[in-house]
């Protein structure tokens, strides 16, 4: 499953770098190390397009984040393990 975020841009802003505007604007990642990461995974994208951290935003542009849901995506192992050695301290 998709996870998928919206932000319109508003249109009073000055020229901004896509980099420097997304921070702190979606849900899912919040820091500005982790939107670099995902602008350079193709996952964020402007007005339809692939986004590019050097790309300034005007005001009007639609941004989208596309995220995997980890909870999906996550298999759980059952592993069955045997004791060998159990006392007090361990």
């Amino acid at each position: 499953m998709l996870k998928h975020e919206i932000h319109i841009v508003p249109s009073s802003i000055t020229p901004t770098r896509l980099s420097d505007y997304v921070v702190g604007i979606f849900v899912s990642i919040t820091t500005k190390a982790g939107m670099k990461k995902a602008i350079k995974k193709a996952l964020v994208k402007v007005d339809g397009q692939v986004g590019t951290s050097g790309r300034y935003l005007r005001g009007g542009e639609k941004l989208e984040l596309m995220l995997q849901d980890k909870s999906a995506s996550e298999k759980v192992v059952e592993l069955a393990i045997e004791v060998l050695y159990e006392d007090d301290y361990l």
